[in-house]
């Protein structure tokens, strides 16, 4: 087993263990339109306009981002200083449809070895927790992911613990909204090793016609002719798993503390 393999477990024991001492199922609790994607129209989007060689160039202005097929897909970022091609990805926003976040990892992509199921659980994390129906409530008898991440996160955070007892859901979707990956990076509970930075882009603010150093390769088209996204369905899972597993039972048990009362608006009604 490889030593990504064996973190992957531990977070998952990690989270299992909380359900248990929590007493409810987490659940992935995503709108519909989160999965509705034509992935006909994506490819074709990414590799109408090929440069030479293996490496093409995704000619899209920023301001053409918002709505476009590429969104949710595996691209490539050129890092000029380096001059290597880094897994990507471009994802829209929640609530505003002119800001787009770009999530990137500092690995390089190499051909050969294609898309790695490192790359997969990293991507993975900021698509989930950066789609429409992460946060919303919709399911009797079980925590919705968004609202058990950030009750974890009071584990680590009294500040936070503060805001939600104070606030109740508007603090949830304050602290969602800025994306849970990065605030488990803020809190120091998250595995940054392996996770990618996210830069977000109010694409009004760009020129016509400026452009980012957007590729795409075939290696990241799949058996089946479809453009490859990032697609483990447990990556925010393992995520939250990542955060228990530093805060320990300590945190665990601070953060039952913390939630008090707050929780029962947390819990799917």
């Amino acid at each position: 087993m490889s030593e990504l393999n064996r973190r992957l477990d531990m977070y998952e024991e990690a989270m299992a263990t909380a359900e248990v001492q929590f007493g409810q199922p987490v659940v992935l609790a995503l709108s519909e339109d989160d999965h509705l994607v034509d992935e006909s129209d994506a490819l074709a989007e990414l590799s109408e306009n090929r440069a030479s060689g293996d490496f093409m160039s995704i000619d899209l202005s920023v301001r053409d981002y918002p709505g476009s097929n590429i969104l949710g897909k595996v691209v490539l970022y050129l890092n000029p200083q380096d001059s290597v091609y880094n897994p990507a990805m471009l994802i829209g926003d929640a609530v505003n449809p002119r800001i787009i976040h770009l999530a990137r990892l500092w690995q390089p992509y190499e051909p050969n070895v294609g898309f790695s199921v490192g790359q997969d659980f990293s991507l993975s994390t900021v698509k989930q927790t950066r789609s429409a129906g992460f946060g919303q409530h919709g399911q009797a008898g079980a925590f919705e992911m968004g609202h058990f991440g950030t009750t974890i996160a009071t584990g680590a955070s009294d500040k936070i613990a503060s805001e939600l007892q104070e606030e109740g859901d508007i603090a949830t979707h304050r602290l969602l909204g800025r994306g849970l990956t990065n605030r488990y990076v803020l809190l120091g509970i998250a595995p940054t090793d392996i996770l990618p930075s996210v830069m977000t882009l109010d694409t009004a603010k760009y020129e016509p016609g400026d452009r980012l150093p957007i590729y795409w390769h075939p290696s990241l088209e799949t058996a089946d002719g479809q453009a490859l996204s990032p697609d483990m369905d447990n990556a925010t899972r393992l995520l939250i798993g990542s955060a228990i597993d530093r805060i320990g039972q300590k945190g665990i048990d601070r953060a039952k503390q913390n939630i008090g009362n707050v929780i029962r608006g947390a819990v799917l009604v």
